[in-house]
């Protein structure tokens, strides 16, 4: 037997296993015990590995909506710091309270250039 080590080929060889037993059982005698707890096992095992896959979809899902609702709040907030701007001004000192950062006027004379 090789060595595998991705779950889906422990899975597949363990339920291989399972079911050659459990056809040749008579010509194993005293297999009943360790039959039955391989069979347990990979009863709790497909379980739990259903249980993970639905895990993993409902991340999938999660990670889907959360990215929707920032899009939306971005746009939420985009909308709103131009609402403030188109009431306060784009310059005005005010809008720092809005977490908003005025437009300033560049340093020299006017704002221009130094000549």
């Amino acid at each position: 037997m090789t060595n595998k080590s991705s779950q889906n080929d422990q899975v597949f060889d363990g339920s291989l296993l399972l079911r050659a037993v459990q056809d040749s059982e008579a010509d194993l005698p005293g297999v009943c015990r360790y039959l039955s707890t391989l069979e347990q096992a990979n009863s709790r095992l497909l379980v739990t590995r259903g249980h993970k896959e639905s895990l993993v979809a409902a991340t999938h899902e999660a990670t889907r909506q959360l990215r929707a609702d920032l899009k939306a709040h971005r746009e939420a907030v985009c909308a709103m710091h131009n609402f403030i701007k188109s009431v306060l001004g784009r310059r005005s000192e005010k809008l720092v309270r809005y977490g908003i950062r005025p437009v300033r006027r560049r340093g020299g004379i006017r704002g221009g250039l130094p000549n």
